[in-house]
């Protein structure tokens, strides 16, 4: 298994009636309780999408239980010897040989009470190993915190290339606008307006985005003309281990003019 950066806790794993044991070590937990994890991707196997293991975490309130992995395939874990509460269940799914998960999935509010079977459910938990009637914890896409910067074709700055903000537009693959955000042109100084919480930072304008392919449409706005004289056209590779982000070429319109990102007016 890869070596992430998890710490393993004293328990055993083992493969019984076709889902993993854990079984607690020393005298960590009283032997009061067992739960019952279930996870699915969307009715697809893991492999289909390309995952190897999971990192199930318990917690309370007072803070993380235990972590213990399992192969993402097997589909269930079992919890034994646990105190009864309340519990948040996550789930990170990895893909093999890597470090960053890809998907996950959490549910909140399950109750583990001794004497029972208890199974965590989408919804909760269901006491009493009623495992037809609960839902499994879906894995979801995680996504990337993507980071577009930009810099001027002819090497000057924003002031001096009269550009007030930038704009940049994203289109998947299906050309369809994704996302959409303006930023002040010298990320140094990026800000919206007050209680908006800002997606402009001094490492370029932040967007969360699925892995796939897009386009990256750019413009650099003079607001005192009111039309932009900048603009950038990029395509890009978005995946969850190698896409930090992007760097735009703005182009100035006037001497390299684009026919549908320059000279709009407001």
């Amino acid at each position: 298994m890869a070596n992430h950066d998890f710490t393993r806790s004293n328990w055993c794993l083992g493969l019984v009636t076709g889902f993993v044991l854990g079984c607690g070590g020393g005298s960590a937990y009283e032997p009061t309780a067992s739960l019952l994890v279930n996870w699915d991707i969307g009715g697809a196997d893991c492999t289909d999408v390309g995952l190897a293991e999971v990192a199930i975490t318990l917690s309370t309130a007072d803070g993380e239980v235990d972590t213990v992995w399992a192969a993402c395939q097997i589909r269930q874990y079992l919890f034994r010897a646990i105190p009864e509460g309340a519990y948040t269940v996550d789930i990170q799914a990895f893909p093999a040989n890597s470090d960053v998960a890809t998907h996950a999935g959490v549910v909140g509010n399950v109750t583990v009470r001794a004497g029972a079977e208890n199974v965590a459910c989408v919804a909760g938990s269901v006491a009493g190993g009623a495992l037809a009637t609960c839902s499994p914890i879906h894995l979801e896409e995680k996504a990337v915190d993507y980071a577009v910067a930009w810099k001027f074709r002819n090497g000057e700055l924003c002031s001096t290339n009269g550009v007030d903000r930038v704009e940049v537009y994203v289109w998947d693959e299906h050309n369809r606008n994704v996302d959409s955000q303006s930023c002040s042109c010298d990320l140094s100084s990026a800000e919206l307006a007050p209680g908006v919480p800002s997606r402009c930072m001094d490492d370029g304008m932040h967007f969360l985005l699925y892995a796939g392919n897009y386009t990256l449409s750019a413009q650099g706005w003079n607001l005192d003309a009111g039309s932009a004289t900048f603009w950038a056209d990029h395509k890009v590779a978005v995946d969850h281990v190698a896409s930090p982000g992007a760097k735009l070429i703005l182009e100035d319109c006037s001497s390299k003019p684009n026919t549908k990102l320059c000279r709009l007016t407001r």
